[in-house]
């Protein structure tokens, strides 16, 4: 890696040559680990999925509410807006000017 005599990287010169590392995502590791077979001979995601439903049929909420996430999708959420029709802007003392103004 070629630096200048400030110790800053050369223009046109990458501090990082090989880039960043391909495919070593803890996200791309962690799919990997759980769709390989744990100790019991069973997918680790399936073992997953079955404690899931055992807890949900239990009655744990929070199991029930993740199951119904997942298959249903997250209820929508509406959010509410009011507008006003105008908008006066005046001067802090209070006094109207003409400079004060009228959005809207």
């Amino acid at each position: 890696m070629a630096r200048n005599d400030k110790g800053q990287f050369v223009k046109g010169k990458s501090g990082n040559p090989s880039g960043r590392p391909k495919n070593q995502t803890f996200t791309k590791e962690l799919r990997m680990f759980m769709n390989s077979t744990g100790n019991s001979g069973e997918h680790r995601l399936e073992y997953i999925v079955h404690v899931l439903y055992h807890k949900a049929c239990e009655g744990d909420l929070q199991a029930i509410k993740m199951i119904m996430d997942r298959v249903d999708g997250l209820p929508t959420q509406h959010v509410e807006t009011r507008t006003f029709d105008t908008i006066k802007v005046v001067d802090i003392d209070g006094i109207e000017s003409p400079n004060d103004k009228i959005l809207g």
